[in-house]
């Protein structure tokens, strides 16, 4: 599934309008902690696991979570975890990656 996060509108932090500089860059984020959770060495793949999987349930999302990401883009926090577990589910993370790869 692709993400159009070009016609969103978002305020970041400041309560300003959200760049498509920032956007992009939340993107790389998100993209490069699935890297590392799908194919990572155990170290990256143990901490990219627990950025993805912890909080953002109790309503507090502290700033740079992966829950505070999502909430940035507008991107469904329990879906995009859905979705990465999905990714996961791959019998050869290699076409894990490939596929993740592809998604703009």
């Amino acid at each position: 599934m692709r993400y159009n996060i070009y016609d969103r509108n978002t305020k970041n932090i400041l309560g300003e309008q959200t760049t498509l500089a920032e956007k992009k860059l939340l993107i790389a984020v998100l993209k490069r902690a699935v890297l590392d959770y799908l194919g990572g060495s155990r170290s990256e793949s143990v901490d990219a696991r627990s950025w993805i999987f912890s909080g953002g349930r109790n309503g507090r999302v502290p700033e740079f979570s992966f829950a505070w990401v999502c909430e940035q883009l507008c991107f469904d926090l329990e879906r995009t975890r859905d979705q990465i577990k999905e990714l996961e589910e791959y019998s050869d993370n290699s076409k894990a990656l490939s596929r993740f790869r592809s998604v703009r």
